[in-house]
């Protein structure tokens, strides 16, 4: 039988039946973007049947209607109000073969074409707030994505989704979790591989995330791949997980601390796994205000003091020190920390351990280090507290005040 690009078929190969739309592949191939995963699978022309199912078929007007079509967006009485806003990352290219590299064309509307089953239990809109690789999206941009998800609350979304690279999510998240109190979920999500890509991990992050955004969980998360299988998501609290790998789909983890929940993918199911803010517990409020005159100093056997004199000298007004084990460093680094003291600079400690708790009272370095004035900041992963940091300076705070500030205990 005959096909075209934009065709939905039934591919029998071996008596295994396959589905899908038909999209540009390779010469003597039939291409799919499958349904239910939206995987991408190839099958040689001479070694298969094809059944055209004209009902579903699509016109293809652009590259990214290739995929799933472009079906209407409709309001449905009833269901719940979910924005998307998006950033960067993956989940919003397509690979461009002249320069055999990630792109940024995808638009929102794209990504609400992939993921049609999110219309099912939500109504959906969506708009790009600029398009920045996460590396290159700063302080000043995170103030920015912060008033546009306060935006969309206050013009009455029962929920937010903000899509971004995950290289840079986690403090993307953690700044926005900081300067907004939220009545409604704020889902951060994202793609290690992007939508037009074999075993692209979009689909499932979109879909699981759509389904935090309408739940009871109140709080900013990041919902992605709890596993390597497309099997269930994590919902993770912002401030207390990282990513933990280069290229893994899983790649988020919550540190010392539980998940908030799993979603699963295939069926509307989420499992509370720790305790969460309720929806509408909290009034909507925006703090924004971010001071970047905070810097990330990581200790390594061998390094010279001479870099905090560095930032000493270039007017910083806090430090986050990254020790090894419990939080230590050279004996040789306590002269330029008493410095920094004086100075009124607050060196707060974290670890380069993933979990655990940082205690300068193990041995004589770190107990020097204590009455050189540094602040431990108990069992707070790093890239939280240069965030936490940035912001209360950013509301005034500065010296012993925000010695004080950093161990009060903000988003959990």
């Amino acid at each position: 039988m005959s096909y075209k690009e934009g065709d939905f078929v039934e591919v029998e190969k071996d008596g295994a039946t396959f589905e899908g739309y038909v999209i540009p592949g390779d010469e003597g191939y039939i291409t799919l973007k499958m349904t239910g995963g939206g995987y991408i699978a190839g099958f040689l022309k001479d070694q298969v049947s094809v059944t055209v199912i004209p009902e579903k078929c699509r016109t293809l007007t652009s590259q990214t209607e290739n995929f799933f079509g472009r079906n209407p967006v409709r309001h449905t009485e009833g269901l719940k109000n979910i924005s998307v806003l998006t950033l960067s990352g993956p989940i919003g290219c397509y690979h461009d073969d002249e320069i055999d590299a990630e792109a940024l064309k995808h638009t929102a509307e794209d990504m609400l074409a992939e993921v049609p089953e999110i219309g099912e239990f939500a109504n959906i809109s969506g708009r790009p707030l600029f398009t920045e690789l996460s590396e290159n999206i700063g302080p000043a941009r995170w103030t920015e994505v912060a008033k546009a998800v306060y935006d969309e609350i206050k013009a009455g979304a029962d929920g937010v989704i903000v899509t971004c690279g995950a290289d840079t999510m986690g403090e993307i998240a953690t700044a926005v979790s900081f300067m907004l109190e939220t009545p409604v979920p704020v889902v951060f999500s994202g793609a290690l591989r992007s939508p037009d890509r074999p075993c692209s991990d979009n689909h499932m992050n979109m879909l699981c995330a759509a389904r935090a955004a309408v739940s009871d969980i109140a709080e900013v998360m990041i919902v992605m791949h709890a596993t390597l299988s497309d099997d269930y998501c994590y919902a993770h609290r912002v401030v207390r997980c990282r990513k933990m790998n280069a290229s893994k789909r899983n790649t988020f983890r919550s540190v010392s601390v539980s998940p908030i929940a799993e979603i699963e993918y295939k069926k509307d199911e989420i499992r509370i796994t720790a305790p969460y803010t309720k929806r509408g517990e909290k009034q909507l409020a925006l703090t924004p205000g971010l001071d970047d005159r905070c810097a990330v100093v990581k200790f390594f056997p061998g390094a010279k003091p001479d870099i905090l004199d560095y930032f000493i000298g270039a007017g910083y007004k806090a430090l986050i020190l990254e020790g090894i084990g419990p939080g230590h460093v050279s004996g040789s680094w306590i002269p330029m920390l008493e410095k920094a003291d004086r100075e009124g600079i607050p060196v707060f400690v974290t670890s380069q351990c993933i979990g655990g708790r940082v205690n300068c009272s193990l041995d004589v370095t770190g107990r020097l280090m204590k009455k050189a004035g540094i602040t431990e900041c108990d069992d707070m992963i790093t890239e939280t507290a240069y965030v936490k940091a940035m912001w209360l300076m950013g509301q005034g705070i500065f010296g012993e005040d925000l010695k004080k500030k950093m161990l009060e205990n903000v988003r959990g």
